[in-house]
C-alpha cells in the first residue's frame, strides 16, 4: 500500500499567513485547545478580534483582514492543527459502526449472532438548522487515520532518528530499565519468521502499546448524574523513555461517545477501524512516498504488542472474564476453587494458540445461550485484537502497575494495615479528631444548591437536603465549626431561610414561611 507524503507536509512549520493574521489564528488555537474554549466561543471571538485589530489601525490592516476566518475549524485546518480522521455512524445501543462515506441504513442491523434479532436502533434523527430540517447521525466516531498521524510523526525534525534507532542498545545489562530489556520484545517474530526489532536501514519497524480508559467528562463522581467516555490511545514504544509520553507523542485513535461505556464485547466494534490498519501494517506494510532520511521512499511496518489497562478495561479488551468469574486468572487455566493452590504444577499458562481456540469456539456459537455455555467453561470471549495474527493474549497483556501498587497495595497498607486514615487527627495515636465527622456533599452539588438558596422560592430552598444545607452554612459562617452537627434540620433550615431575608430581595414565599 502506497500512501504520499507531500512536500507541504514537510512544509508544515512554514505557513504562507501574514504575521497579524497569523498572531490572531495562533491566539485562537491556543483558546481553543489549551484553555477549552469552546467551538462556539471561538466563532464570537474570531470577529471580535478582527474588529480590534482594524480599529487599532485601519489603513494598513484593511486588506490584510479580507478573509479573516469566522470559524475555528478554519484557523485548525490553516494551521494544519485538525486530525484526519474517519467519520462513522455509532449505534447508541450496541456500538456498532458504519463508514459514513457509505451506505448507512436507517435501523442498525447489527445481530449478536446469527440467530439474534437485529439490533434495530435509530440511525439518524431529524436536526433543525434555521428554518430547515436535515437528517443526521445520532451520534458518531471519529477514528484518527493511524497511517497519516505516522506520516506526521516522521516528518518532525529528528523523530525519525529516534524511531529508528537500535532500541536494544544499552538495556540488556539493566533489566526493568525499559520494556525492551524483557525478552518478549526481543525474540518477537515478524511475519516472515525474522526478529521484528530492530529497525532496517531501509525500512521501519515500529512496536505500539495500546490503552483504553473510561473517564468521567463531567469530574463530578460523587453527584449529579454519572456519564461515561472511553478513549483509546496508543504510544510509541521505539521513541525514548524522556519523550515516550508526552501528549504531542501519542496517538489518539478516538474517543468513544457516552454517556455510557460500551459493555463486554461492544468495544470490539470500536477497535475495529484500529486492528484493520495494524493489518495493514503488519503485512505488507505502509510505504511513505517520502521521509526525511529516505527521500526515495520507505517503508514501515508496525505491530501492537502490549495492553496496558485497568484490570476492568484489560479483561474487556482482551476477551477474558473478569477478576471475579469462574476463570479468573488471564494467565493460567486455574478455576476459582483452585485459586488456594501455590504449586507450580497447578498454574500451567493457557498457550496463545489454545486461547485462540476456545474465542473462535465462543465467536461461532449460533445463539447467545450457546456462548453463555462455552464462556461458562473457559472463560473467554472473542476479542478483534485476535485478529492479528502474532497477538498472545496471556503475555501480551500487562498488569496495570498504578491500579496494582499505587491504589492496591499501598493503599491497603496505608489505610488498614497502620490505620492512616483523614479522621484521624496528626500524632492522635489512633484516637480520633472528632467523632462524628461531617460528610462533605460534592462540588457540583454544592453549586447547585448554592445556586438555589440563592435564586429559588421557600419550597425550594427547603426541599434541599440537609447536608447541602449545611454545608452552606459553613462556608457563610451561619454555624460554629467546631460543632456544625448539634444543630437539626429545621433549625439550620431556619437559618438558611434568614439569611436568604438579608441576602436579597424579599421574596414573598420566603417572607410568608
Amino acid at each position: 500500500m502506497v500512501l504520499s507524503i507531500t512536500a507541504a507536509l514537510f512544509g508544515a512549520g512554514k505557513l504562507n499567513i501574514e504575521p497579524l493574521t497569523l498572531a490572531c489564528y495562533a491566539l485562537t488555537a491556543v483558546l481553543h485547545l489549551m484553555c477549552g474554549l469552546s467551538l462556539d466561543d471561538c466563532r464570537f471571538f474570531l470577529p471580535c478580534i478582527e474588529m480590534i485589530v482594524y480599529m487599532s489601525s485601519p489603513g494598513s490592516t484593511e486588506r490584510r483582514l479580507e478573509g479573516f476566518p469566522r470559524d475555528p475549524r478554519t484557523v485548525l485546518t490553516a494551521l494544519k492543527l485538525k486530525p484526519d480522521v474517519q467519520a462513522f455512524a455509532c449505534c447508541q445501543k450496541c456500538f456498532a459502526l458504519y463508514a459514513s462515506d457509505g451506505e448507512v441504513p436507517d435501523l442498525c442491523s447489527f445481530k449478536e449472532t446469527t440467530t439474534s434479532k437485529p439490533c434495530c436502533e435509530p440511525l439518524f434523527c431529524v436536526k433543525r438548522v434555521g428554518d430547515k430540517t436535515q437528517n443526521v447521525f445520532v451520534r458518531e466516531y471519529f477514528h484518527q487515520i493511524l497511517k497519516i498521524w505516522l506520516g506526521k510523526l516522521l516528518c518532525r525534525p529528528g523523530v525519525e532518528g529516534l524511531l529508528d534507532r537500535d532500541v536494544f542498545a544499552g538495556s540488556s545489562g539493566d533489566f526493568g530499565a525499559d520494556i525492551f530489556s524483557g525478552d518478549v520484545l526481543r525474540h518477537f517474530s515478524a511475519s516472515d519468521g525474522s526478529t521484528f526489532l530492530p529497525s532496517r536501514p531501509s525500512e521501519g519497524r515500529y512496536i505500539f502499546g495500546l490503552s483504553v480508559d473510561a473517564f468521567n467528562p463531567f469530574l463530578n463522581k460523587q453527584a449529579g448524574k454519572k456519564a461515561s467516555t472511553t478513549a483509546v490511545y496508543m504510544v510509541l514504544l521505539n521513541l525514548p523513555p524522556s519523550v515516550r509520553y508526552k501528549v504531542e507523542n501519542m496517538y489518539l485513535a478516538g474517543v468513544v461517545p457516552g454517556p455510557r461505556e460500551p459493555s463486554l464485547t461492544q468495544i470490539n466494534h470500536l477497535l475495529r477501524p484500529l486492528i484493520n490498519e495494524l493489518l495493514e501494517f503488519w503485512d505488507p506494510g505502509v510505504w511513505y512516498t517520502r521521509t526525511p532520511s529516505c527521500a526515495s521512499g520507505k517503508l514501515v511496518r508496525a505491530a501492537l504488542v502490549p495492553l496496558i489497562c485497568d484490570l476492568k478495561a484489560a479483561r474487556q479488551v482482551m476477551g477474558h472474564g473478569s477478576h471475579s468469574a469462574k476463570k479468573f486468572c488471564s494467565i493460567c487455566s486455574i478455576s476459582w476453587e483452585q485459586r488456594n493452590e501455590i504449586s507450580e504444577a497447578s498454574r500451567i499458562p493457557v498457550p496463545a494458540e489454545r486461547f485462540r481456540e476456545y474465542a473462535l469456539e465462543w465467536k461461532m456459537a449460533r445463539s447467545q445461550s450457546e456462548r453463555d455455555k462455552t464462556f461458562k467453561k473457559h472463560g473467554i470471549r472473542w476479542s478483534v485484537l485476535l485478529d492479528l495474527p502474532y497477538w498472545d493474549p496471556p503475555r501480551f497483556t500487562i498488569v496495570d502497575s498504578m491500579h496494582t501498587i499505587l491504589l492496591g497495595h499501598l493503599h491497603r497498607h496505608c489505610s488498614i494495615i497502620w490505620g492512616m486514615n483523614a479522621t484521624h487527627g496528626d500524632g492522635g495515636r489512633g484516637r480520633k479528631a472528632n467523632a462524628n465527622p461531617v460528610k462533605r456533599p460534592g462540588s457540583q452539588a454544592v453549586i447547585s444548591a448554592a445556586w438555589t438558596i440563592r435564586s429559588g422560592t421557600a419550597s425550594d430552598v427547603v426541599s434541599l437536603k440537609t447536608n447541602l444545607l449545611r454545608d452552606f452554612c459553613l462556608e457563610n459562617g451561619l454555624l460554629p465549626l467546631n460543632s456544625p452537627t448539634s444543630f437539626g434540620p429545621l433549625e439550620i433550615q431556619d437559618k438558611v431561610l434568614k439569611y436568604v431575608r438579608i441576602s436579597r430581595t424579599p421574596n414573598p414565599l420566603i417572607c410568608n414561611s
